[in-house]
């Protein structure tokens, strides 16, 4: 009596047990299975050619100490599908939409504060697919002429005229004069010799 009532208890664990080995085979499948189909995906976003193009236009070869320089950043849609919410990382981030074979321009300014080599990278994402560019660029310290130092000076351009000189020294006394707050007896003498030479290489207005 005693032996088959523990025959009976013991023949009661084994379909349990069955049911539970059955339950970890079948999520050990399921989780081979899904592995299986992200490795196909990567495979195949491998093979897939990229539709992403970029390029930096509008560097000069040459670029002098304080010039503003505009560039920008074009970003191509080489395929044939329309590409949305690419994001474009160049110092701010954008995010775009492009259609196929157009393309989006993003202009930008460049650091020319201070002398010697700089670089500009930009990444452009969409999805798993990415572009990375990197351009150099040296800016070069250039010896001013004493005109251009001038003109520096009272913040002209070459070719600037007699009325722009006198409008640009009065503008200045106003703030350097010895006799306001914010007066500077050394910068206004720059700022009168400034004019003086100026006006007498400018020609008269017509």
């Amino acid at each position: 009596m005693f032996f088959s009532q523990v025959r009976a208890m013991s023949a009661g664990f084994y379909p349990m047990g069955s049911i539970f080995f059955f339950y970890i085979f079948f999520i050990a499948m399921v989780i081979v299975m899904l592995y299986g189909l992200w490795e196909l995906q990567q495979r195949s976003l491998e093979q897939m050619p990229n539709p992403l193009s970029a390029a930096f236009l509008g560097i000069p070869e040459t670029i002098n100490l304080f010039d503003e320089v505009q560039a920008v950043l074009r970003v191509t849609n080489v395929g044939k599908t329309r590409l949305r919410n690419v994001r474009v990382i160049c110092g701010s981030v954008w995010t775009l939409s492009l259609e196929p074979d157009a393309h989006t321009d993003i202009p930008f300014k460049l650091d020319t504060l201070r002398a010697g080599n700089h670089s500009i990278s930009a990444r452009v994402c969409y999805k798993q697919l990415e572009v990375t560019i990197l351009c150099f660029y040296h800016v070069f310290l250039r010896k001013l002429t004493q005109k251009e130092k001038y003109l520096k000076i009272l913040g002209l351009k070459a070719g600037a005229s007699r009325k722009d000189i006198r409008r640009a020294r009065n503008r200045l006394a106003k703030k350097y004069h010895p006799d306001k707050e914010m007066g500077n007896v050394e910068k206004m003498k720059e700022i009168n010799e400034a004019y003086r030479q100026l006006i007498n290489d400018s020609e008269p207005d017509t």
